[in-house]
């Protein structure tokens, strides 16, 4: 058993990376958004969430890089870090 590997974010390839890892014994994906994130959406997250459950492949990391979160100005939270 492996545990991950660093997946592709959009879901066409989701899919196929899911049965990637079924194929050979991988037990989740990782997932890495950077200026893709203005565009994920909750339907995204929803549909990719179904289609791990479905493979029954777990999400090990999903990590969102260049993003300042948890500022305290909300103009600074939504827009990517330069």
């Amino acid at each position: 058993m492996q545990w991950a590997f660093m997946a592709k974010n959009d879901l066409e390839t989701i899919q196929q990376e899911a049965q990637y890892a079924i194929l050979h014994g991988f037990t989740g994906l990782e997932f890495n958004y950077g200026a893709t994130f203005a565009e994920l959406t909750i339907d995204c997250v929803e549909t990719a969430g179904q289609i791990l459950t479905d493979q029954r492949i777990g999400s090990t990391s999903f990590g969102l890089w260049g993003w300042n979160l948890w500022h305290g100005i909300r103009k600074r939270r939504t827009a990517p870090m330069p």
